[in-house]
């Protein structure tokens, strides 16, 4: 059975294999990072004499670079080692250019995750904010509702303060009889929290 080889593993494995096979001191891939810039993906070893460089590419984009030293410094790279370097490359930009996609993807998904936490954060201080002002309202109104208000008597056309009493001693004798056996039918003592008297009109 085949063993599956993690994005993150296959480059190391790339630059171990090709170091033992041509039996290299040093092996190195470099990641394209922006314009004619690159970062050390993968090494092994120490670099020992001269250093060949061969441009990794995907679609004719360059994705990278393969880095190789010489065995010693007596000993160069024949041009059998050379040709060998240079067709391993085209077989790895493939794999250099997967990696990166990996790595991009990584990086999109960590800031998507940030965004959202960021978003969640701004949703809890908002409603905490919400309910702060709510709480703060109906306090307000409680306040407001538990004060009483002190209702002022409507004046009339005249100036004159209405109240029961005046309006009843603006009533014929016999209006004010009448009106007065119908409110003491209903309610005898609202006639004197009313300030209203069993005398009619115009009686001393």
């Amino acid at each position: 059975m085949q063993a599956v080889i993690l994005p993150d593993d296959v480059l190391p494995a790339v630059v171990e294999t090709v170091a033992q096979s041509l039996r290299l001191p040093y092996v190195a891939i470099d990641l394209a990072d922006g314009a004619d810039s690159f970062r050390v993906a993968a090494e092994q070893g120490t670099p020992i004499g001269n250093v060949h460089t061969e441009t990794l590419t995907h679609h004719g984009a360059a994705v990278g670079r393969l880095r190789v030293s010489e065995r010693g410094r007596d000993e160069p790279l024949e041009p059998a080692d050379l040709e060998l370097v240079r067709s391993l490359a085209r077989e790895v930009g493939p794999a250099v250019q997967a990696v990166r996609l990996h790595q991009d993807l990584v990086r999109s998904r960590a800031e998507v995750v940030a965004l959202r936490e960021d978003e969640r954060r701004r949703l809890r201080r908002e409603n905490r904010d919400s309910t702060r002002l709510t709480a703060r309202e109906d306090a307000c109104d409680a306040n407001d509702s538990s004060t009483p208000r002190k209702v002022q008597p409507r004046p009339d056309r005249s100036g004159t303060n209405l109240t029961a009493s005046n309006v009843c001693s603006r009533m014929p004798a016999a209006v004010f009889s009448m009106t007065v056996r119908r409110c003491t039918a209903r309610s005898p003592s609202s006639l004197f929290a009313s300030g209203i008297t069993m005398r009619p009109p115009g009686f001393r």
